[in-house]
């Protein structure tokens, strides 16, 4: 199984929370480590994106074959 973040952004202007679009908007995470690890590991992933996305609200932790097929298995969202 492979494990991705998906980060997630709200615009004033929509209101709601969605998902980030691009190359930006999913990171890798490494299978081997416990879920905390990749929790971190994407927090400090948007620490580093707030200087170009500095709209990033949260991320999902998602896990699948491929990025179509995946289902979150966490969420983060910073209030």
């Amino acid at each position: 199984m492979k494990y991705h973040a998906q980060f997630l952004v709200k615009y004033e202007s929509q209101g709601e929370i969605q998902e980030l679009c691009g190359s930006d908007g999913v990171f890798i995470l490494d299978g081997r480590n416990s879920l905390g690890t990749m929790c971190r590991d994407s927090i400090k992933r948007i620490e580093w994106l707030k200087k170009v996305q500095p709209k990033i609200v949260g991320f999902k932790i998602m896990k699948g074959p491929r990025f179509t097929e995946s289902t979150e298995i966490h969420r983060w969202i910073n209030r």
